[in-house]
């Protein structure tokens, strides 16, 4: 496991913050597959992440 994801993953989790991991950078799929405990969400790149913040914008008017 890479330190980024061990320190800004966890952190996240700790403070009850919904944590993102964007796997444009230093993280691959594989090690957010097998991180335990389990990410919360896990995006190819900010673009995706945006489309998401989308719908859910849309759904929830």
């Amino acid at each position: 496991m890479r330190l980024p994801l061990y320190t800004d993953m966890v952190m996240a989790q700790r403070s009850g913050a919904l944590g993102v991991l964007v796997l444009t950078g230093e993280a691959t799929a594989a090690e957010a597959v097998s991180h335990f405990p389990s990410l919360d969400l896990v995006v190819r790149d900010v673009a995706q992440f945006g489309d998401m913040l989308k719908a859910a914008r849309t759904e929830g008017s």
